[in-house]
């Protein structure tokens, strides 16, 4: 079976912070604790730049949980294939709170042929972030609820179709 790493990424601010949140509520998912560690990481990270590389190594399959800024309404989820992100010019323009965003780092693993075999980035458009408020604004608490459903389901999903 290969291994499957879900990695929630953020900031402890405001909404930047529903990576961290994802990953705390697929924790205690009854139907992720049957797996072990070998065949699912659930993981938390604070802006990994290039050290995102590094923790992916290992993976198989990854979904990594971040919040967005893509232009679209606050709180709409977005799912997005790796393909999709290294081929979107209005993504590599979308600014970042990491050293090096996801769409840097992810064109650095696939010249260097460091990527897992599947790559899904899942987010929520976020608004401005104040890095003085440390609480989630209404509309990102109520989009991570549907985010950890969707998510658990595609996970259980990829699980069971490597079997």
């Amino acid at each position: 079976m290969p291994k499957i790493l879900v990695l929630g990424i953020g900031s402890p601010f405001q909404d930047d912070q529903l990576g961290w949140i994802v990953i705390s509520r697929l924790q205690q998912s009854e139907r992720l604790k049957a797996f072990s560690s070998e065949q699912l990481q659930l993981i938390c990270v604070d802006r990994p730049g290039l050290q995102l590389l590094n923790l992916m190594q290992d993976a198989h399959i990854v979904f990594l949980i971040d919040a967005l800024k893509l232009g679209s309404p606050i709180g709409s989820l977005h799912c997005l294939e790796a393909d999709i992100l290294e081929s979107q010019d209005w993504v590599c323009n979308v600014p970042s709170s990491h050293a090096i965003g996801i769409v840097e780092a992810l064109q650095i693993g696939r010249a260097l042929d460091l990527l897992p075999a599947e790559f899904f980035l899942y987010g929520i458009e976020i608004g401005m972030i104040a890095s003085q408020h440390f609480n989630l604004s209404p509309v990102i608490a109520d989009a991570i609820e549907e985010l950890v459903r969707q998510l658990e389901q595609d996970v259980l999903d990829k699980i069971s179709r490597s079997h």
